[in-house]
C-alpha cells in the first residue's frame, strides 16, 4: 500500500509546514482580550447519535449473523471426494445438491485437513459453507464462482503468500477482493488458530455485513479490513494491536468497542469511519505509552488539525481503566462529542485536552483526578454539568481551564483545591452558582464576565485578585 503511505507521509509534511503559521488561538491567554466566536452547529438528532446496540431491529439482525452456524450439523461424508495422503484428508469435491453444507473435520477416522483446488468451485446453490478447525491448506479458488454463497466459515484465508479473502475464490492479488468474492457473502466467521488478520487480508471487501473474528486473533493488519464499507459489526475487543488503516473507510460502523487487553493502534485505523457514533478505547493516541490525541486514530498526523477527521457523529467516547492521564490535545476541536467517560484512576487532564469541544454537555470527574491543565475545556460552549467526587483529590487547575463554557450554570469545587488561577471560569456568561470549597485565593479575572451569579459560597480567607469585583460585590450584600 505505498500510495497510501505517500500521501499520508505528503500531508504529514504539508501540516507540519503550515503548523508553525496556523492560528493556535491564543487569544484564550487573556480574559482581557476578545474571546473568538465559535460556530456551533444545530444539534445532532437522536437518530443520528444511534448506533446499532441502540437499534432493536438492527442489533437483532446482527445477532442473527452470529448465529449462522448454530447447531449446523456435519454433511455426509458420501457427499465428498477426497484423497488422502498418510492417513489425512483432502475434500477434492462435492457432490451433493444441498445449499448448506458443513465440512466434517474427521472421515473414517482421517482427519480432513485440506480443500483442493476448486473443490466447490461454480457451485451456484451453495449459501453457507463451514470448514472445521482441522483445516489446515487451502487450494487455488477452492469457492471459484460461487455466486450464491452467503455466509462462509474458514480457519485460514489462503496460502503462505496469499493470505487474503479473495484468494478462496480465485483472486490472485489482493486488490481483486471485491471483483471475485461475491457481492452475496455478507457474513465471515474466522476460525482456527490464526493469531493475526494479515495485511489486507479483507481488503474492499465492501459487502460483507458482519465479520466475527476467532478468540486467537489478537492483530489486525495493517488495511486488512480496509474498506469494508458495508461493515455494521466486528468484535474488536480481543485485539490487542490494530495495524495503519486497518478499518479505513469503514463508513457504515456506528460502534467499537475495543477492551483493555488493546496496547496499540496505528496511524489512521479508523481514518473515514465517518458513522461512528460510539467508541470505547483503553488510552486515546498510538499506544498505551502514548497515550496523546484521539485525531491520530482517524488519520490526523498533528493534533492541531484533528478537527477534519474525526467522525461527523462521534458522540460518545468511553475510556476504559489502563488509561490515567489525558495528553495534551487529548479531544481537541472534536465538536461533534456529547458525552466523555472518563476512567476511575485517572490522575490528569491535558493542555487543551477538551477544548472547543462545542458540544460537549457534561463532564464527571472520579476522585483520582489531581489535576486540570490550562485551556482544558476552553470554548465548551455546551458544558452544562461539570462534576467533582466527594473524595476529590484535585490540587491543581490551569489558567483558563473552563473559559468560555456558556452553558455552565453551576460549580461546586472541592476541597482538596485551594488555589483558583486567572480567567478560570471567565465568560461563563451563565455561571448562578459557585462554591468555591477549599479555595483561599481567587486568581487574576477568574470570575470576569461572569454577570449572572447570584450565590457564591466561599472560606472565611478567602482573598481574590483584580477582575472579580462583581463576585466579590456577592459577598457583600
Amino acid at each position: 500500500m505505498n500510495w497510501k503511505k505517500t500521501v499520508a507521509l505528503g500531508l504529514s509534511l504539508l501540516f507540519l509546514c503550515f503548523s508553525a503559521t496556523a492560528c493556535q488561538k491564543e487569544k484564550e491567554n487573556s480574559a482581557d482580550t476578545d474571546t473568538e466566536e465559535v460556530e456551533t452547529e444545530g444539534p445532532i438528532s437522536p437518530e443520528q447519535q444511534t448506533d446499532y446496540t441502540d437499534d432493536a431491529e438492527k442489533l437483532a439482525y446482527i445477532q442473527a449473523f452470529g448465529e449462522t452456524f448454530t447447531g449446523m450439523a456435519e454433511t455426509d461424508a458420501e457427499h465428498f471426494t477426497f484423497t488422502e495422503t498418510d492417513g489425512k484428508l483432502t475434500v477434492t469435491g462435492y457432490t451433493g445438491t444441498a445449499s448448506e453444507v458443513r465440512v466434517p473435520a474427521v472421515i473414517g477416522g482421517n482427519p480432513v485437513v485440506a480443500v483442493g483446488d476448486g473443490a466447490f468451485a461454480q457451485n451456484g446453490v451453495l449459501t453457507k459453507l463451514y470448514l472445521p478447525d482441522s483445516i489446515i491448506a487451502v487450494g487455488e479458488g477452492i469457492l471459484t464462482d460461487a455466486d450464491a454463497l452467503r455466509a462462509l466459515r474458514t480457519p485460514i484465508l489462503g496460502s503462505a503468500d496469499a493470505q487474503f479473502l479473495g484468494y478462496l475464490f480465485g483472486a490472485t492479488k489482493y486488490e481483486d477482493n471485491p471483483v471475485n468474492v461475491p457481492a452475496s457473502l455478507a457474513y465471515l466467521e474466522l476460525g482456527g488458530s490464526m493469531k493475526s488478520l494479515p495485511d489486507c487480508a479483507l481488503f474492499d471487501c465492501n459487502d460483507l455485513i458482519c465479520v466475527t473474528l476467532s478468540d486467537s486473533i489478537t492483530t489486525l493488519g495493517n488495511y486488512s479490513m480496509f474498506q469494508c464499507s458495508s461493515l455494521l459489526a466486528l468484535n474488536v475487543g480481543g485485539l490487542t494491536s490494530v495495524g495503519e488503516y486497518a478499518l479505513g473507510s469503514c463508513t457504515s460502523l456506528t460502534r467499537l468497542e475495543f477492551g483493555t487487553g488493546l496496547t496499540s493502534i496505528g496511524l489512521g485505523a479508523l481514518e473515514g469511519c465517518m458513522n461512528l457514533r460510539t467508541l470505547v478505547l483503553p488510552f486515546v493516541g498510538a499506544s498505551q505509552t502514548e497515550n496523546t490525541y484521539l485525531g491520530y486514530i482517524f488519520g490526523a498526523v498533528v493534533p492541531d488539525f484533528s478537527a477534519g477527521f474525526y467522525p461527523t457523529y462521534l458522540v460518545e467516547v468511553k475510556l476504559l481503566s489502563p488509561c490515567t492521564s489525558l495528553g495534551d490535545y487529548a479531544f481537541y476541536e472534536c465538536d461533534s462529542l456529547l458525552r466523555v467517560e472518563l476512567p476511575t484512576g485517572m490522575t490528569s487532564i491535558g493542555v487543551r485536552a477538551f477544548s472547543y469541544c462545542t458540544r460537549l454537555e457534561s463532564v464527571k470527574f472520579s476522585d483520582s483526578v489531581t489535576t486540570i491543565s490550562e485551556n482544558a475545556f476552553f470554548g465548551c460552549r455546551k458544558l452544562q454539568s461539570v462534576t467533582f467526587g466527594a473524595n476529590s483529590a484535585l490540587s491543581s487547575i490551569g489558567i483558563n481551564a473552563f473559559y468560555g463554557c456558556k452553558a455552565l450554570t453551576s460549580i461546586a469545587l472541592p476541597q482538596s483545591l485551594t488555589a483558583l488561577p486567572a480567567s478560570c471560569f471567565a465568560d461563563c456568561a451563565s455561571l448562578a452558582t459557585v462554591d468555591l470549597g477549599g479555595v483561599t485565593s481567587v486568581g487574576k479575572n477568574a470570575f470576569h464576565n461572569c454577570l449572572a451569579l447570584t450565590s457564591l459560597s466561599v472560606s472565611p480567607n478567602v482573598t481574590f485578585a483584580d477582575g472579580n469585583e462583581y463576585a466579590e460585590s456577592l459577598l457583600q450584600e
